[in-house]
């Protein structure tokens, strides 16, 4: 005979701490010349070769066999379906340039205050070369 399940005390939701919601900022908001040097460097990684085909494992689903090696090489959980999964699916790979091409760099959100910090700074170089001289 099985045990009863164990009663769950819920907590009183007047002690529960509400979550902080921080406010977010639009990479539109930044001047020219950094919007630009954003939207450069975002497209450069996601033309990455290496980006595309995590991403496409992701939307596929399942890494590939060769893919899932690299970080357990000892595994031995022999029957899982990873062991015959030796590429991605050519839809999932479509899906990802898909994605890409169609990517909008003002979908992306950015807390203010870091950003702000980091557009006060002439060039990282100048910072850098603060802290070596």
């Amino acid at each position: 005979m099985q045990p009863p399940p164990p009663v769950i005390e819920w907590p009183d939701p007047e002690s529960l701490v509400r979550a902080e919601v921080i406010a977010t900022t639009s990479p539109e908001h930044l001047d020219a010349d950094h919007l630009t040097s954003l939207k450069t460097a975002v497209d450069n990684v996601l033309n990455i070769g290496l980006a595309e085909e995590t991403f496409a494992q992701i939307v596929d689903g399942l890494p590939t066999y060769s893919s899932f090696l690299e970080l357990h090489v000892f595994s031995k959980r022999l029957g899982h379906p990873v062991f015959q999964h030796h590429a991605i699916c050519e839809g999932a790979i479509e899906q990802t340039r898909q994605f890409r091409s169609a990517f909008n760099i003002s979908s992306l959100r950015f807390e203010p205050s870091r950003s702000y910090k980091r557009i006060k700074t002439p060039h990282p170089a100048a910072e850098l070369s603060h802290y070596l001289w």
